[in-house]
């Protein structure tokens, strides 16, 4: 890294996943808590739900700490849109982990492909931390906060910095 890359003199360049460009992972703190809870206690306490989880897909393989297994990340991707009652032609946009690291967002890349097709090329896909890079732990709270919020206000957020990448397609 230096004078050469974008963001030595800016540092807002820094997180850009699926950038051709891209580095790394770019550390981020953060915090983030989303509160769970099923119909009747939503009704017992008079709360507002923000959204609805419609399915659920689980992966934790230990596989590797920087190379995601394709395999297994594929299968919780279905097992989520199935578990919704749903198909891959159903989803209308994907918030991506999209960690700014060449073989992770290749990877994540190759997982989409694979679960939507050829439809992944009119798919909207962002990934958050181009804009608050990688929180560790709070990122899927923070991530799926801004998600829903984008889609109560019919918004998706856009990843920052990014110069396509001929290899991802």
């Amino acid at each position: 890294v230096g004078p050469k890359d974008r963001a030595y003199n800016d540092p807002a360049q820094a997180s850009r996943p699926f950038s051709l460009d891209r580095k790394g992972m770019v550390l981020a703190e953060g915090a983030g808590a989303l509160v769970l809870a099923a119909d009747e206690a939503v009704a017992a306490h008079g709360l507002t739900p923000r959204a609805e989880i419609l399915g659920v897909g689980w992966t934790s393989d230990a596989f590797h700490f920087t190379q995601p297994n394709a395999d297994t990340i594929v299968r919780a991707i279905h097992e989520a849109i199935d578990d919704a009652a749903l198909t891959p032609d159903d989803i209308q946009y994907v918030n991506a982990h999209g960690t700014s690291t060449p073989k992770g967002d290749k990877t994540e890349i190759d997982c989409l492909r694979k679960v939507f097709g050829a439809r992944l090329a009119s798919l909207p896909v962002s990934s958050n931390k181009s804009q608050i890079g990688h929180s560790l732990g709070a990122a899927a709270a923070i991530e799926a906060a801004l998600a829903i919020e984008g889609m109560r206000n019919d918004l998706i957020l856009p990843t920052l910095n990014y110069i396509p990448d001929p290899a991802l397609g």
